[in-house]
C-alpha cells in the first residue's frame, strides 16, 4: 500500500513536471515565431484559465473573456490556435 502511494506520488510529480516543461517549450517556440507580446498574452490567458478551473471563480472567467475580447484580429487567431494546440 505504501509502495503504491509512493509510486503514484512520483508519477504525479513527473507528469506535473513534464506538463510544465512542455508548456515552457511551447511558449518559447511561440515567442520565436510571433514575439514576446503574444507569448505573454498566451501565458496570461493560460494562467487565468487555470485559476478559473481550480476555483471556479466567475471573476477569472470574466478577466479571461475581457483579455481575449481586447485582442486585435490577428492576435486573437494566434492565441486561439495556441490554446487549440495546448489542448490537443
Amino acid at each position: 500500500m505504501v509502495t503504491t502511494i509512493v509510486v503514484v506520488t512520483v508519477l504525479h510529480n513527473f507528469i506535473f513536471f513534464y506538463d510544465a516543461l512542455l508548456l515552457d517549450h511551447f511558449l518559447d517556440s511561440l515567442q520565436d515565431l510571433h514575439g514576446k507580446d503574444i507569448k505573454e498574452t498566451v501565458q496570461e490567458c493560460y494562467e487565468l484559465s487555470a485559476e478559473y478551473e481550480g476555483n471556479l471563480e466567475p471573476q477569472k472567467l470574466e478577466e479571461l473573456g475581457s483579455k481575449l475580447a481586447s485582442l486585435d484580429h490577428g492576435d486573437s487567431i494566434v492565441v486561439s490556435k495556441s490554446f487549440s494546440h495546448m489542448l490537443n
